[in-house]
């Protein structure tokens, strides 16, 4: 199915951004990763989160890392396609 989506983008020659969403320790970045290397054409969008980066996390990489207080504000432009409050207390978007 994916391939076929991918398909049909080339030919329209639109763009689309997907979106994945999941609990944490899901396997996201794996997933991500495989995609990324089954099409090179794919780019990874970095989003914004309120957490401490974690070690081996690279600024502007795996996330750019914020204050609540920068979040708030860009969260107010609506300047996220989407974002979220994690049960954790950390932010993303």
């Amino acid at each position: 199915m994916t391939e076929d989506i991918i398909n049909h983008l080339r030919q329209t020659r639109k763009g689309a951004m997907f979106i994945i969403e999941a609990p944490s320790g899901t396997g996201k970045t794996t997933v991500i990763k495989e995609i990324l290397r089954q099409d090179p054409n794919l780019k990874f969008s970095v989003s914004v989160t309120t957490r401490q980066k974690r070690e081996g996390e690279e600024e502007g990489v795996d996330y750019y890392y914020i204050s609540n207080e920068e979040y708030d504000a860009l969260r107010a432009e609506d300047a996220f396609y989407e974002c979220v409050d994690s049960q954790y207390g950390s932010r993303y978007g």
